[in-house]
């Protein structure tokens, strides 16, 4: 859908003809953009595993960089801006197309209960990395089993405001994307994109990351304003609130080598340090194991 929307508004905008229909098209157009690239990271996060959210984050932002760099050669083989507008929107369309060629998250799947699709999904996975796929079944409905809870399949965004952990983490997160889209749109930006999808259950991820993504382009907005200050002020402003941003990146829970939360429950269980997660882990393991004995 969003890269309909794309398609549809980025080619209708060499047709306006007046200022304000160019801005409310272009408006869109960026709507759709935004929607585009959150839900096709989200997706690729939710592709791999524990150990390859680092390397994915970094492959899945060549292609934008990609492009972007080819943007100027377009722009000289086509000088008349509406030819460069179409020539950059037309392509789109393609990639409307691959909705059916793309599979759904495995981890949205089991998340929702769609145990046989989930299980699909994987196989095909297997297929691909030539790893046996006897088990598959068996192995996804145990997991099911363990993980699954009333609390995630009924969670909505609004739940975001009732769970302290996730309303703090949503407030952190906020303020670092705001100073990182103000401060430096770049690496920073990436970042907080890796973070942002890691601490949110699956039910409402692609929703908090739009949100945060917000914050990024207010962030932007703001920055010029700041550099219109004297120039000796304006760079103590971008230092102190990047240093602000530090301190809130310091308040988030350590997420490296955990798995993405699928609950309201999940998120409970994310410590401020990674030492605390390793010991709460522990210890519900000493007391599953002391219940088994008795």
């Amino acid at each position: 859908m969003s890269c309909l929307v794309l398609g549809v508004s980025g080619s209708l905008v060499s047709a306006m003809s007046t200022a304000a229909a160019h801005i409310l098209i272009r408006s869109i157009e960026g709507i759709g953009t935004g929607g585009a690239i959150i839900t096709s990271y989200v997706l690729c996060i939710e592709y791999s595993g524990v150990r390859y959210r680092e390397i994915v984050t970094a492959l899945f932002h060549i292609p934008l960089n990609i492009g972007h760099l080819t943007l100027p050669g377009i722009s000289y083989l086509l000088r008349h801006c509406d030819e460069f507008q179409l020539a950059i929107s037309i392509p789109v369309f393609f990639y409307v197309g691959m909705r059916w060629m793309v599979m759904e998250s495995p981890k949205w799947l089991m998340d929702n209960d769609h145990i046989d699709e989930t299980v699909v999904a994987m196989e095909k996975f297997a297929s691909f990395t030539r790893i046996p796929k006897e088990n598959i079944r068996q192995q996804i409905e145990e997991y099911h089993a363990i993980h699954s809870t009333k609390s995630q399949r009924e969670i909505k965004i609004w739940h975001l405001f009732y769970h302290k952990t996730l309303i703090s983490n949503f407030i952190y997160m906020s303020v670092i994307y705001f100073l990182c889209g103000m401060g430096y749109y770049g690496v920073s930006q990436y970042i907080g994109q890796m973070s942002g999808v890691e601490l949110f259950p699956t039910s409402i991820r692609n929703s908090v990351l739009g949100i945060l993504s917000v914050m990024s382009r207010v962030g932007q907005i703001v920055a010029p304003l700041i550099n219109a200050l004297p120039e000796n002020i304006s760079g103590v402003v971008f230092g102190v609130l990047a240093l602000v941003g530090t301190f809130f990146c310091y308040l988030l829970p350590e997420t490296k080598d955990i798995e993405l939360p699928s609950s309201l429950d999940d998120t409970k269980v994310l410590s401020r340090r990674k030492s605390h997660l390793v010991e709460d882990l522990e210890l519900n393991q000493n007391i599953a194991t002391s219940s088994s004995q008795q």
